[in-house]
């Protein structure tokens, strides 16, 4: 990459995506794996595997305690789609067993289990919402439910896996702690929600897991379950926590309404990446991009010499990324700047609102008809 290449930079990473990665060297895939990671255990060992020209087998999973996917959900699908286009072997898990006990982390508080009902309806789109970053058609993804699995574990079974590990290990999770110290009940269940976790990594023999780096306590307890079963401990690839486009030091979420949906239309998704600060971009580059390391010093001056530019490549590659179409990104592009940039608004573009008094910006926007919810209006960056 060189800093006269701007106008393709969005289309030359597009183009990487569909380019086949079998046989890649293996220091050119730690390259690119480098990028990506935040922290890893250990990279080394999976390096020395790729050298061996041995197929790994490589686990992502995802729990449907909400119907949409987002962009904090698509950064780790990124390395599995590295993995995929090399042809290793993909297990990608739907947690539909797992969501009926609810993921306790980062949460200050004990959560409502879903129903099976429930479940069913927040999954029935996942696969739909995974495919444009990271292709699930392909022959050697294996697409499981772990309910079928865990409901043939048997109680014995169960106990077995618990007695390798223990109530203190459980309880240097700091949501747990701060539970305790606010008088706050920690349930049962929630202390041994990761066993399951680590018996969908025995069963399918995981040799490499990728997730976020919140995850590391667990993946340390999964690494030891594994050698008590007599398996080699997987590795593991831990990705940041990507920050969002409020400005504030909050991670991505579905619980702050602060977060990008992997099917947002391309006007928002463009939208939305033009608004985040210019500190995240080299960021968003790398956690959605095949960019190698030797990229990186390009990227940076780039980026400090037009930063205006570089958000606008960023949003055109996530955009045609999100579409499975380079061509959408002109269009949105177009309209992006002929509506900011230009101030080309229109009588069309605008709506006349009456009897407003005593309503709030939020009550305002939400009851002009424009909008599903308040929670989407937070969504859409607008600050209340």
């Amino acid at each position: 990459m060189t800093a006269n290449i701007w106008t393709g930079l969005s289309q030359t990473l597009f183009l990487r995506d569909q380019e086949s990665l079998e046989g890649i060297d293996a220091k050119e895939m730690e390259s690119l794996l480098e990028v990506k990671i935040q922290k890893a255990i250990t990279l080394k060992s999976i390096k020395k595997i790729l050298e061996e020209g041995k197929k790994l087998n490589v686990k992502f999973w995802t729990d449907p305690t909400w119907p949409e996917l987002h962009l904090w959900h698509i950064v780790p699908l990124r390395i599995l789609n590295l993995f995929r286009r090399a042809w290793h072997n993909i297990d990608l898990i739907f947690w539909d067993f797992t969501a009926k006990i609810w993921d306790p982390t980062w949460r200050d508080e004990g959560r409502k289990a879903l129903t099976d009902e429930e479940i069913r309806k927040n999954m029935s789109t996942f696969q739909e919402q995974v495919d444009p970053y990271c292709n699930t058609r392909w022959e050697n993804i294996r697409i499981h439910q772990n309910s079928s699995w865990l409901n043939k574990v048997q109680l014995p079974e169960i106990f077995d896996y618990l007695s390798a590990t223990s109530l203190t290990d459980a309880m240097q999770r700091n949501d747990f702690r701060n539970r305790v110290d606010n008088q706050q009940s920690v349930a049962l269940s929630e202390v041994i929600y990761w066993t399951l976790m680590w018996v969908d990594s025995v069963f399918l023999n995981t040799d490499v897991e990728i997730w976020w780096i919140d995850q590391l306590l667990n993946f340390q307890q999964v690494r030891r379950i594994q050698e008590f079963k007599w398996q080699n401990p997987e590795k593991i690839i831990m990705t940041p926590i990507i920050q969002w486009t409020d400005w504030s030091e909050r991670k991505m979420s579905k619980s702050y309404g602060n977060y990008i949906p992997a099917l947002a239309d391309s006007k928002e998704i463009y939208g939305k990446i033009m608004s985040i600060p210019d500190n995240l971009i080299l960021q968003y580059f790398k956690s959605f991009a095949q960019i190698y390391k030797t990229d990186i010093g390009s990227l940076e001056k780039m980026i400090a010499d037009n930063p205006l530019e570089a958000k606008k490549q960023l949003a055109m590659y996530i955009t045609a990324l999100s579409a499975g179409n380079y061509d959408i990104w002109l269009a949105e592009r177009e309209n992006f700047e002929s509506l900011f940039s230009k101030g080309n608004i229109s009588i069309e573009d605008t709506k006349e609102l009456k009897n407003l008094q005593g309503l709030s910006l939020l009550d305002i926007l939400f009851n002009s008809g424009d909008f599903k919810s308040k929670s989407e209006i937070k969504r859409m960056g607008v600050t209340i």
